[in-house]
């Protein structure tokens, strides 16, 4: 019926091993068996269930690099054994004030809608999807085509309000995703809930919702879990039933039974029994398994990859043992994850700075706006590209027409950033918000967003506050109003920079016309 349209990441094959939190991995399975057996199932359900508590979604929280996404792999391979589906939302920094961006893309991958497919096929299998869901499509369609940028040609333009517009459109999608789930158990996963916008909020609370009414059915042709992952500052915001944040948990998600899952690092045996893993048929010495164990304190992304730095850098065979070289090598032994993925960047031939620009574009990238930025011939970015690819640091983005690629981990993203100098990271944002504003002009129309953050980001804050008003006004006219209120106050913030510059020169101004002869 439908492909699992999820993201590359969660394709992969799961090339490293799972160590550690296995009691959380068996109570999100027994999770997923309590919402999957209530699909076509009778009365004949637990207690706990028939009182109507059964899990409606998980948050699973942890700190950057410690295996939220390898946790769940694991589950998706569960699932997909059992011939159940499931489907991945990603949320990205640079989208975080995007409105619905994980689920628009959602709806673009499962219904293979891209840039290059023909507005009336799109509006085709638009009208049959969400017809079959049983949503009202001459209400919601119009509403939904405007946000995904689509010309409204068979339905008249809504003259409804705004704020009601955007509640029959989250409406609408919830309603798809509970489809989604008919006769198929579905397992629902957003990823990275810190850099979720506001209006995907109110989405997942409307979802949750109507996930509690399935829920209360004895028995039904639907089941579905959502599983959110997020860091540890990640709070739920409290909200009301119209989804505005005024401390009211009335439908707000948090009040549906949300539980929450913390992953742990790993203990000194489960560091050790990653490190065997990965050294596969090469015997660390002890040395090194202490040095490695003491270095990363338990974060497996840490492990993984110091572990691999080793073994292709610094270690050789000597009896019977892989060893450091010499003693130098401890020096070179970063102190941090940090430090270590900077360092891996120095080892590239020649694409540091292509990583370092296809970095500050963005989590995601596309072929496209990098071969417009960077000063290379389309040979010496393709060899780039694939020297990216060959390192492990990017992978291309599949089920998409375009040449898109994602880093591996936000972090190998922000330490590419962070290893630029500060003048070079400016202008790059400079010049990357100079292209998008001159050669993608339908770019510029839909997410103005994009130019305004590269701008401030380049600390151009005349041309940022304007690109960030231009993205408020847009966000008012789909009732975004979160959304519209933080790209104000973006642009008060950057406008307030520049004032202190205009005023000292009109200050040096005045003070040099008292000073010239009369």
């Amino acid at each position: 019926r439908h492909a699992d349209a999820h993201h590359l990441l969660a394709e992969q094959s799961t090339r490293n091993p799972f160590v550690g939190n296995h009691q959380q991995l068996q109570w999100l399975k027994q999770k997923w068996q309590r919402v999957a057996r209530r699909l076509n199932t009778p009365e004949k359900t637990e207690k706990s269930e028939s009182q109507g508590k059964v899990t409606q979604a998980v948050l699973v929280q942890g700190e950057a690099g410690i295996g939220k996404s390898r946790l769940l792999q694991e589950l998706y391979a569960d699932v997909h054994d059992q011939g159940h589906h499931f489907y991945v939302c990603h949320c990205l920094p640079e989208h975080k004030n995007n409105g619905l961006f994980p689920f628009l893309e959602l709806i673009r991958q499962t219904l293979n809608i891209s840039e290059s497919t023909p507005s009336s096929i799109a509006l085709n299998r638009l009208e049959l999807e969400f017809s079959q869901a049983g949503c009202s499509v001459e209400r919601a369609l119009p509403i939904l085509c405007t946000w995904l940028a689509l010309p409204i040609v068979r339905y008249p333009v809504s003259q409804v309000s705004p704020q009601r517009q955007k509640a029959w459109l989250l409406q609408a999608i919830a309603e798809w995703l509970i489809y989604l789930s008919k006769d198929q158990a579905l397992l629902l996963v957003v990823e990275d809930l810190h850099w979720l916008d506001p209006t995907s909020l109110e989405l997942l609370n409307k979802l949750s919702s109507l996930i509690a009414e399935q829920a209360q059915q004895s028995a039904t042709d639907k089941a579905l879990l959502l599983v959110m992952t997020a860091r540890p500052e990640f709070q739920w915001p409290h909200s009301d039933s119209r989804g505005d944040s005024r401390g009211d948990s009335r439908g707000d998600i948090r009040s549906e039974k949300l539980e929450t899952l913390q992953v742990s690092r790993l203990d000194k045996s489960g560091t050790q029994e990653m490190i065997y893993q990965l050294a596969s048929n090469k015997k660390l010495h002890p040395s090194v398994i202490s040095r490695i164990v003491m270095s990363t304190g338990g974060v497996p992304l840490f492990v993984e990859e110091l572990t691999q730095m080793l073994i292709d850098k610094h270690l050789l065979e000597k009896n019977g043992f892989w060893q450091l070289k010499n003693n130098n090598a401890l020096n070179e032994i970063p102190l941090t994850l940090r430090d270590l993925l900077i360092g891996q960047l120095d080892n590239l031939a020649g694409a540091k700075d292509t990583v370092q620009i296809a970095a500050s574009i963005g989590r995601e990238f596309d072929y496209e706006l990098l071969a417009c930025v960077v000063f290379k011939s389309c040979k010496e970015l393709d060899r780039d590209i694939a020297e990216m690819l060959n390192a492990d640091l990017i992978y291309k983005v599949s089920q998409t027409d375009k040449n898109q690629y994602v880093f591996r981990h936000n972090l190998i993203r922000e330490a590419a950033c962070e290893a630029m100098l500060t003048e070079t990271r400016q202008q790059t944002h400079q010049h990357i918000a100079h292209v998008l504003s001159t050669d993608f002009p339908e770019r510029l129309k839909t997410h103005p967003e994009e130019v305004a953050e590269h701008y401030s980001l380049g600390e151009r804050p005349e041309k940022s506050s304007q690109y960030f008003i231009k993205a408020a006004s847009l966000a008012i006219s789909t009732y975004s109003n979160q959304e519209a209120l933080n790209f104000y106050t973006r642009a008060v913030q950057d406008i307030n920079k520049v004032i202190p510059i205009v005023t000292s020169a009109v200050t040096s101004t005045v003070v040099s016309a008292g000073h010239a002869p009369g």
